[in-house]
């Protein structure tokens, strides 16, 4: 792909760790449907690079939606070309399993993602997303600490999974880290070691699970209920205009 941009850490982990990621996700609340990732469930990659994880969740573990945050303008642009060439290989090879099937969809219920070029700090909003997921090793501080407090506020997110190199070890340590960076109460479900593609480098991933807040008065939660797997999925161009209206208008690349 030749060079970067010029903002954080250009990588991604194997899609031997991404499905480990996704499997422990889906396996939240002991696979309960309200919290679990799977089919209804909205992924908000933060720092989303080409889009791999956001494109690997709507294959593999059926998602409706996936939204992507990347400040890199470039990266955002690499995110655009790296899905066209993907849809163009499953095409050319005659989509065996039934990948490019799953991900266009028939009469606009497909689940291509979309990345959107905008710095989560400037972020109003999370929804509708249920689970965020940020290899985040590179990320600043603020930047973290602007998304926990997207998340804390939010009333769709249920999951949170986050890659880097430790949360100061244990299960308490991991969950004191995270609440100070404002994510609010996160419960540790699980913690294991994956690998950078490419590099091979270490890193640890992080599954959180969140307890939905009370819902307010006259407040209508966006979120899957405990019946949504049965339900038919939105289409995924309702998720992305929904997400662009809420973070303001911030310029993006739809990448379908």
């Amino acid at each position: 792909w030749g060079g970067e941009g010029c903002e954080g850490v250009y990588g991604s982990i194997t899609e031997a760790g991404t499905a480990r990621v996704l499997r422990a996700l889906a396996g939240l609340g002991g696979g309960d449907a309200a919290g679990a990732l799977g089919p209804g469930s909205v992924v908000l990659d933060v720092g989303a690079g080409l889009g791999r994880p956001l494109l690997h969740a709507a294959v593999a573990a059926g998602c409706s939606g996936g939204i992507g945050v990347e400040v890199d303008s470039v990266k955002c642009e690499k995110a655009a070309a790296f899905l066209r060439l993907t849809l163009a290989r499953l095409a050319a090879c005659g989509d065996p399993e039934g990948a490019l099937e799953r991900l266009r969809g028939a009469g606009g219920g497909g689940r291509l993602p979309a990345v959107f070029c905008a710095d989560v700090g400037g972020l109003r909003t999370v929804e509708p997303a249920t689970h965020v997921y940020s290899f985040w090793e590179g990320i600043p501080g603020d930047a973290r600490a602007a998304l926990g407090a997207l998340v804390r506020k939010s009333r769709s997110v249920r999951g949170v999974a986050v890659v880097q190199r430790a949360l100061r070890g244990g299960r308490d340590g991991a969950e004191g880290a995270m609440a100070e960076l404002g994510f609010g109460a996160l419960r540790l479900e699980a913690s294991f070691p994956v690998a950078m593609s490419g590099s091979g480098r270490g890193f640890v991933a992080y599954i959180f699970a969140r307890a939905p807040p009370p819902p307010a008065a006259g407040h209508h939660v966006v979120a899957a209920d405990r019946h949504r797997a049965a339900a038919p999925a939105p289409a995924v161009h309702q998720y992305v205009a929904a997400f662009a209206t809420r973070i303001g208008g911030a310029v993006g690349q739809d990448l379908r």
